[in-house]
Formats: C-alpha cells, sequence, structure tokens
C-alpha cells in the first residue's frame, strides 16, 4: 500500500475507516472531477489527491466553512495542482455559484463526498444542491449515515435510487460506541 495513503489513514479520526475505499473509488472510476463538502482535517481530500495523482489528472474542489487550505502541507505540496479550495458555507448561494464556476467544460463531477454540517437541512440542501452537478453513473458518499447525531442517515434513506449501500461500520475516536458510517449511492 502506497506510504502517505498509509499515513492518511492512520490519524484517528471518524473518517479514517473510509480512506482506502474513497481513493479506491476515485482510483478505479477514474475521475476527473471531485467535489468534497466539508474538509475539517483533510484525510479525505488527501485521499482523493492520492488517486487522481496516481491516475495523473483530475481536479478535486474543496468546499469548507473554515479555511482548511493548510491541509496541504509540504508533504502535499506536489497535490495542489489537483485541488481547489473554496471557502463559504455549502448552502450559500455564492459558494455553489462558485462550486458550479469550476465545471467549465463538461459540467459535472464524477464523485462526491457529503461531510459538511450533519444536521438534516444542511446535508439534504447539500444533496439537493450538488447532486445535479454529478454525471450519471457517478458516486455519492454521505458520511455519517449511522451516527445517531448526524441526519445523514436520514437523507441517504430518503433517496431512492436503486444502486445504493449503507456500511454500517467505522467508529469513532470518540467512543468505540460511536459508529459512524458510510452511504454509497451511484447516480441514475
Amino acid at each position: 500500500m502506497e506510504p502517505t495513503l498509509e499515513s492518511i489513514k492512520s490519524y484517528p479520526r471518524a473518517m479514517h475507516f473510509y480512506v482506502y475505499t474513497v481513493y479506491e473509488f476515485v482510483l478505479e472510476m477514474k475521475c476527473k472531477k471531485v467535489l468534497t463538502c466539508g474538509v475539517q482535517n483533510g484525510q479525505g481530500d488527501r485521499a482523493i489527491l492520492l488517486a487522481l495523482d496516481k491516475n495523473k489528472e483530475g481536479l478535486l474542489v474543496s468546499v469548507d466553512i473554515k479555511n482548511r487550505s493548510t491541509i496541504l502541507d509540504e508533504k502535499f505540496s506536489d497535490y495542489k495542482k489537483y485541488w481547489k479550495f473554496i471557502q463559504g458555507d455549502t448552502t450559500d448561494e455564492e459558494t455553489i455559484k462558485a462550486v458550479r464556476d469550476t465545471l467549465v467544460e463538461d459540467g459535472k463531477f464524477d464523485f462526491l463526498l457529503i461531510d459538511a454540517a450533519h444536521d438534516y437541512e444542511h446535508v439534504k440542501k447539500d444533496f439537493e444542491n450538488y447532486s445535479p452537478m454529478v454525471r450519471s453513473g457517478g458516486v455519492i458518499f454521505f458520511h455519517d449515515t449511522v451516527n445517531k447525531n448526524s441526519g445523514a442517515g436520514q437523507v441517504f434513506d430518503e433517496i431512492d435510487w436503486p444502486e445504493k449501500f449503507n456500511c454500517n461500520w467505522g467508529s469513532a475516536r470518540v467512543s468505540e460506541s460511536f459508529i459512524v458510517g458510510m452511504g454509497i449511492c451511484k447516480k441514475p
């Protein structure tokens, strides 16, 4: 396994259970355009950037309400060519427009990771605002679909798409009983 990917996974956060999964989806789908809503410490984003680099092309657009532009330290400086960071609330019209503006050629993302604010209304808006920007056959991941303190599971359950799967494993560093989950669905 790629040593840099191993180091990303070793950081004990809720996302670390899904680092390999995110990496493999982006790598094997040969994604050219990826969007992440929510960055936090950048585990998912770094894994995506590694996959884009392995494929030698692509763009990751990351959106977070806080300035997360420093997640790519000197160890990840070579990956900046694949990355655009947008600071803003994912539900804000100005932010949505900034994301849409990154889609100048074909107008669609191959992969979307929703992991910003976790209340039901915010997750629902992220899905409603950004899923139309995902191509048919593209994949959408929802983090925290089993977390009882998150609205992601309810939004995921409401999606009536034929190809979807909810991974109900992976605990956060808070406690081993704090299960987070990852919902995966393929856009028809």
